[in-house]
């Protein structure tokens, strides 16, 4: 079956079970109106039909070049493995939950799953869930009605509502307060909101997209999570995987930063020296890719040469170098730095060594004795011709 048969299929269903419910509407006697579980439902159901009438024929478009889900800097076999995977969840229009450690770009995947997946005309609203206390939760969460406390001058519309057809994501939903997640289960049970000050029941259809460093299993057997909100939430899961296990995409990761740092900063060209790039290969990296790229920001800045040198450096870093800090097994034990960045220079060259030369700052025949003595083979970094 087509893309474009399944799509008029899907639609079919919905319209099918739109037509129900009214029907049922219609047959209740004594002019009964539609109950709050009904007029949620009509809702959801005109959301999804919304969102099917806008989708192409073909089905979800790739996402633009600048949109969050190329943002993923990377080739390695995680990064490729975590791609695939929001290819995958992304137009399931379910609940997410995105596990990781702090820095490894959980904000960014959710984005990337927003803008790929079928609400991506929507907006898509962050909330931090450790940020606001109780006392402000309602407010923030649900809005309020000008006059329903102290300092309410105006009407104000909650982020649920703000999220309404398009995504809701919840950052660290583990230091999510008892009374925070009893609100959010009701809202992804129901559809419904009130704000606050309010007696008026409005319906809200949305896909949240939550994130946490935290153990939620551990903490629901803990119980200081509730259960049946973590079995809402975790539909479909991904973890990213931290900066440590996906070394080869570092050098990547200082060329991407570097160029949008010397952009931002209006600076010369730069570049990274052999020694500064085989102490970066082997730090351990615990804030992730966060600290990477303000590592990167303060040698740019604090470097007065072209070249990045270690005593660019923040001195903590090179400290835990000194401790023994750095990763066990580590790919730097069986590649020096310099082999590493010859390599690196070579792919972003399609193999051409003039021009691989270049981008490293060094003259050809340097380069060629370095590829000799490294043993890298002719044609290393040539993309595979297209039949």
């Amino acid at each position: 079956m087509s893309q474009d048969q399944q799509l008029k299929g899907r639609l079919l269903a919905q319209v099918r079970q739109l037509e129900d419910l009214l029907r049922g509407w219609t047959d209740r006697q004594h002019g009964e109106g539609l109950t709050g579980a009904d007029c949620n439902r009509l809702q959801q159901v005109a959301g999804h039909l919304h969102r099917l009438a806008e989708a192409p024929a073909g089905g979800i478009e790739p996402p633009a070049a600048s949109s969050p889900a190329c943002m993923l800097i990377g080739e390695g076999p995680a990064m490729s493995r975590l791609r695939n995977l929001i290819g995958r969840i992304a137009p399931r229009d379910s609940n997410v939950l995105i596990l990781g450690d702090s820095g490894t770009g959980k904000e960014l995947v959710a984005h990337a799953i927003h803008t790929s997946g079928p609400r991506r005309h929507g907006r898509f609203v962050a909330m931090d869930c450790g940020a606001l206390s109780d006392t402000l939760l309602e407010s923030e969460l649900f809005g309020h009605r000008r006059g329903a406390f102290t300092g309410a001058n105006t009407d104000r519309v909650g982020l649920l509502e703000e999220a309404h057809d398009g995504t809701l994501f919840l950052d660290e939903l583990a230091n999510a307060s008892p009374a925070f997640q009893t609100r959010l289960l009701r809202v992804l049970q129901e559809g419904e909101i009130r704000r606050v000050g309010e007696n008026r029941t409005r319906f809200v259809d949305l896909r949240v997209i939550a994130a946490t460093s935290g153990d939620l299993p551990n903490l629901v057997r803990e119980g200081r999570f509730r259960g049946d909100l973590y079995y809402r939430i975790n539909v479909l899961a991904l973890t990213l995987p931290p900066l440590c296990q996906r070394r080869e995409d570092i050098p990547t990761l200082l060329s991407h930063f570097l160029a949008e740092i010397e952009a931002r900063h209006a600076l010369p060209p730069r570049r990274f020296s052999a020694a500064v790039l085989e102490i970066l290969l082997r730090y351990r990296w615990p804030g992730n890719v966060r600290e990477l790229r303000n590592v990167v920001e303060r040698a740019a800045l604090m470097s007065t040469a072209v070249e990045i040198t270690p005593e660019d450096l923040p001195v903590e870093l090179l400290d835990d170098l000194l401790r023994g800090d750095s990763e066990e097994g580590a790919p730097i034990v069986t590649k020096t730095g310099e082999q590493r960045m010859i390599e690196h220079a070579l792919l972003e060259a399609n193999g051409e060594r003039t021009r691989a030369a270049r981008i490293i700052g060094w003259p050809r025949s340097k380069l060629y004795r370095r590829l000799h003595s490294y043993a890298i083979p002719t044609g290393f970094g040539r993309k595979a011709q297209q039949p």
